[in-house]
């Protein structure tokens, strides 16, 4: 009789075998998973980035173009505070001269966004609409979602307003200080910015 002198792999050898393996495969796939997390997150603030750098751009020209004449209906300026959730917002309401369409009247406006899936959260989001209405009655809409601030201030000389309407003050403030938060992922980002009119009441 011949003897078998070729050994195979005990239980434990197999069990620690398979056991190192999984810890190589757990690290590799928790790496993987990170990364691919890190990267929807730098696309989201990316795209978060991008949106709020738009609409503060957007706004700050239509505020240099702002118009106001006492003799005219059509020109106003109007800017409201709200509080929504315990949040300080502002609505705003103005004439513009506008490159694309000429003489525009804008408003922009925070609104309750609902979050996607009806799902309950803790942290409310906001969708800022915009709304543009021409002298013939064209009126388009937009908006931007995820919105956490948005604040505009009418400054006169050393004062800063809430508040501001053209037809009682008879003129428009000297200079707009605009502030923006939008949310990014898991980061907030937050712009802001000072502009002036070009255009003085009339």
């Amino acid at each position: 009789m011949r003897r078998l002198t070729e050994r195979g792999l005990t239980l434990i050898e197999l069990l620690i075998a398979l056991g190192l393996m999984s810890l190589v495969l757990g690290a590799v796939y928790t790496a993987f998973f990170a990364s691919e997390r890190a990267i929807r997150a730098y696309k989201d603030y990316g795209v978060g980035l991008h949106e709020a750098r738009m609409l503060l751009s957007t706004l700050s020209r239509e505020l240099k173009g702002a118009l106001y004449n006492s003799k005219d209906p059509w020109t106003e300026f109007i800017l409201k505070d709200r509080d929504l959730y315990g949040k300080r917002t502002s609505e705003i309401e103005f004439t513009t001269l506008s490159s694309t369409v000429g003489t525009c009247r804008v408003r922009y406006s925070v609104e309750e966004s609902m979050p996607s899936g009806g799902e309950e959260t803790t942290v409310v989001p906001f969708l800022l609409k915009k709304v543009v209405e021409t002298p013939g009655g064209r009126r388009t809409e937009m908006s931007v979602g995820n919105v956490e601030e948005f604040l505009v201030r009418a400054i006169a000389g050393k004062e800063a307003y809430t508040q501001w309407r053209s037809e009682k003050k008879k003129a428009l403030p000297e200079k707009f200080e605009i502030m923006i938060s939008v949310r990014a992922g898991e980061s907030i980002i937050r712009l802001k910015e000072t502009v002036r009119p070009r255009m003085k009441g009339l």
